[in-house]
């Protein structure tokens, strides 16, 4: 459904949404990220679909680009290699499809690798990745069902 691109339009694109992802997870899975603009972001991932739509995947004012040398934030590669979770922004031209992207996100990191987040609900075996959707804070699941996200703050 979608696939990694090196060449879209960023035209109209703006924030969605946020989610907890495993840096070192993407690289495994979608190689090196493209450079971000060399100051809130040290890398970004492109993603397309064939009616056009985009999606972004970028860390946000994390690494020692933005916070200086001397913080406690890691370098750019020191973060890319990183297999904590931190928290990514994800953009795009459609939010009407972003749960159609964050399903496809969650099967093609749930493929046979170190999982990103193992979270489930009662009697629920369903993999869940963190996201905050018009301020509220919840869970998505890799089906995009209709009753998740579950807010859990906001």
């Amino acid at each position: 459904m979608f696939r990694l691109s090196e060449n879209v339009g960023t035209s109209h694109i703006c924030g969605l949404t946020v989610v907890d992802l495993v840096p070192s997870d993407l690289v495994e899975r979608f190689g090196k990220p493209r450079e971000g603009d060399g100051y809130k972001v040290s890398g970004m991932f492109f993603f397309t679909n064939d009616t056009g739509d985009v999606f972004t995947i970028y860390d946000w004012k994390v690494t020692t680009l933005y916070c200086g040398e001397d913080s406690m934030c890691p370098t750019p590669d020191e973060f890319w290699q990183d297999w904590d979770l931190h928290t990514f922004q994800i953009g795009g031209n459609n939010a009407k499809k972003l749960s159609l992207f964050m399903r496809w996100l969650a099967e093609e990191l749930e493929k046979p690798r170190v999982p990103i987040l193992q979270r489930t609900k009662a009697g629920d075996s369903a993999r869940l990745l963190p996201v905050c959707i018009a301020g509220k804070y919840g869970y998505i699941d890799s089906k995009a069902r209709e009753d998740v996200p579950v807010v859990v703050g906001g």
